[in-house]
């Protein structure tokens, strides 16, 4: 997961690479494998990163709070 310039996360799902624009995200928690789950509007996105490796990314955004 890479943070962009544009308050989106860039993410690559089963090697398909997607941009998720943060105001699209409800919230985030952590699957049973510790991976990032993102609960969008319109779906619920696994990723492959755990919460620590994507933590220090979203927590610029004042919307994301631990």
């Amino acid at each position: 997961i890479v943070l962009s310039n544009l308050q989106q996360l860039d993410v690559v799902i089963e090697h398909i690479p997607m941009q998720i624009p943060f105001r699209n995200i409800l919230y985030l928690d952590c699957s049973s494998t510790r991976a990032v789950q993102l609960h969008l509007k319109e779906r619920v996105i696994t990723t492959g990163c755990s919460y620590q490796d994507c933590r220090d990314r979203l927590l610029v955004d004042q919307r994301f709070a631990e």
